[in-house]
C-alpha cells in the first residue's frame, strides 16, 4: 500500500508537469505570432505616409494612398490575411488588398471573401476598430464562428503625438487557417478544447465547440484545477499571454487527463488483490498441515539433549 501511494503521487505529478510544459510550449508559439503582429502594427503606425493621411480630407491624396497601399502590400503575406489602417475622421480604410474604401464598403468586400463571417454588422466591425487608448495593442475578432474566427491585433495612435486621442488604427489579421492549425495542434488529449479569451473574458477562438460558461476569475495562472463545467468534469489549465492582455485556457476531460493514473490504479489494485489471495491460500494450507516451527524446534532439542519439556514456569 505504501508503494502504491508513492507511485500514485509520482505519476500524478509527472502528468501535471508534462501537460503544463506542453501547453507552455504551445502558448509561447502563439505569443510569438502575436508579438509579430504587434510589431507590424506599431511599424505601420510609424510610417510617415500613414501619419500624413490622417490629416487629409475625406477623399485623400491619391499619391499618399498609393504609397500606403504599396507599403502594406510589402509586408509578410504568409502569416497575415490582411493588413489595413482605419482613419476615424474620414471613416475610410486603406488595406493591402483593397486600397482605399469606406469602412462599410471594406466590411462588405472583406466579408464577401469570408461568407462564414458575414453575420457581423458594419457597426460592430467599426466599433472593433475604434479603440479608447493609443499605443495599447488589443486582440480582437473580425468575425466568424468561434471555431474559425479571424483574429487580429489592433493598435490605435494619434498621428500628431503619442498621448493624444487616437485618430487611426492599424489592424493586422491572422490567417484563419493558421490559427486553426495552431489550436488543433495543442489538443494533447482527446475531448480537449483550447480557448483564447480577450481582456474582458469573452471567448474569441476555440479549437472545438464548447458548451458551458467559464469564469476565469476562479482559476490561477499556471495552476491546474479539476472543475465541473456544463455538467462534465474537466481539468482546467489557464495561462496569461505575455504579449497581449488575453488568456489561453486548456480544457481536458478529466477521465482522459488522468487515463495513465487510472491505469496505474487498476494494475496496483489487481496486484494487491492477487497478493492477498495468495497469502490467504498459503496461510490456510500451512494451518491445515498444523505447521508449528516452535514445536518442531523443541522436539529437535529434546531428541538431541534428552531434556524433557513440560509446561512449568521454570521450563
Amino acid at each position: 500500500f505504501v508503494t502504491y501511494a508513492c507511485a500514485e503521487v509520482s505519476i500524478r505529478n509527472e502528468i501535471l508537469i508534462s501537460s503544463e510544459n506542453s501547453l507552455h510550449q504551445f502558448f509561447n508559439n502563439v505569443d510569438s505570432r502575436l508579438s509579430e503582429m504587434v510589431h507590424t502594427s506599431f511599424k505601420v503606425l510609424q510610417d510617415d505616409s500613414v501619419k500624413r493621411r490622417a490629416y487629409e480630407s475625406e477623399s485623400g491624396n491619391g499619391y499618399d494612398t498609393y504609397q500606403i497601399k504599396q507599403y502594406l502590400s510589402g509586408l509578410p503575406q504568409d502569416t497575415f490575411s490582411d493588413v489595413f489602417v482605419y482613419y476615424y475622421d474620414s471613416d475610410r480604410i486603406i488595406s493591402a488588398g483593397y486600397s482605399s474604401l469606406s469602412c462599410s464598403s471594406y466590411a462588405s468586400t472583406y466579408y464577401a471573401k469570408n461568407l462564414e463571417i458575414a453575420a457581423m454588422s458594419e457597426e460592430a466591425f467599426r466599433d472593433n476598430l475604434i479603440l479608447d487608448r493609443g499605443n495599447t495593442p488589443e486582440l480582437i475578432s473580425l468575425g466568424g464562428a468561434i471555431t474559425q474566427p479571424t483574429l487580429a491585433v489592433a493598435m490605435a495612435q494619434n498621428a500628431g503625438y503619442a498621448l493624444g486621442e487616437p485618430e487611426m488604427t492599424a489592424c493586422v489579421a491572422l490567417h484563419p487557417s493558421l490559427l486553426a492549425e495552431m489550436l488543433h495542434s495543442a489538443n494533447f488529449h482527446r475531448d480537449g478544447v483550447i480557448l483564447i479569451f480577450n481582456k474582458d473574458g469573452t471567448p474569441l477562438a476555440a479549437s472545438a465547440e464548447f458548451q458551458g460558461e467559464l469564469d476565469l476569475s476562479r482559476y490561477t495562472d499556471g495552476v491546474s484545477r479539476e472543475d465541473t463545467i456544463g455538467g462534465q468534469k474537466y481539468m482546467v489549465q489557464l495561462f496569461d499571454s505575455t504579449v497581449l492582455d488575453c488568456t489561453y485556457v486548456s480544457l481536458t476531460s478529466a477521465s482522459a487527463f488522468w487515463e495513465k493514473l487510472n491505469t496505474l490504479r487498476t494494475v496496483c489494485l489487481v496486484s494487491l488483490t492477487l497478493c492477498m489471495c495468495i497469502s490467504a491460500a498459503v496461510t490456510v494450507y500451512l494451518s491445515k498441515r498444523n505447521y508449528s516451527p516452535i514445536t518442531s524446534l523443541l522436539r529437535t532439542i529434546h531428541s538431541k539433549t534428552n531434556r524433557q519439556y513440560d509446561r512449568s514456569e521454570q521450563d
